[in-house]
Parts: structure tokens; sequence; C-alpha cells
């Protein structure tokens, strides 16, 4: 895949070429203002890869909030405890299973 950085100032310039670019060759344009990032130009192919993944990180945050629901009425310091009661007893699953596949 191409790329390519250009300065925002020089976009209104080359805009058609650009456009091209991106459409037909999948080209990424980085655009810069003052050495900084400020936005991109791509493909509707990463336009779509973009918002799939803003599309999981949207269910994976609603699923968050969903189950820290559940515990809207547990004292945090419980919840904590639990946690760790949690990870503690994950982390001794692991060890044994990863202590049964060590060749002796």
């Amino acid at each position: 895949m191409q790329e390519e950085t250009i300065k925002a100032s020089k976009v209104r310039n080359h805009w058609n070429s650009i456009i091209n670019d991106v459409y037909a060759h999948g080209k990424l344009v980085i655009l810069e203002r003052n050495n900084l990032v400020v936005g991109g130009i791509v493909s509707p192919e990463e336009i779509k890869i973009v918002q799939e993944h803003r599309a999981k990180i949207a269910e994976r945050k609603k699923l968050l909030e969903d189950m820290w629901k559940q515990f809207e009425d547990v004292p945090e310091d419980e919840v904590a405890r639990h946690i760790e009661k949690a990870r503690l007893e994950l982390w001794e699953e692991k060890n044994k299973t990863d202590a049964q596949h060590v060749p002796h």
C-alpha cells in the first residue's frame, strides 16, 4: 500500500490527483499542519475497516458498561476483592496448566 504525507496547505492544489490516487490505488494520504498529523484521506476499503473497528469498540464498551451496572450498588472495595480473587484463581489455573505441559 502506498502512503504519502502532505502538508495540509498543499492539498487544495493537488486535490483531484490525491483523490484519484486514494480511490484507484488505495493510497493512504496523511495530512500534516505545523508538523502535526491533522487527518488523513483513505480508500473506501479502509473506511469500512475503521467503521468495523469502531463498531467493535462500541460493542465492547457497552458490554463493559452493562457488566458494571450489575455492581452499581456494591461497594467499590468489595468489587475489588472479587476481582482480585478471580485474578488469583485464573493465575493458579494457568500455572497448573503450564506445569502439566512442562516436560520432565
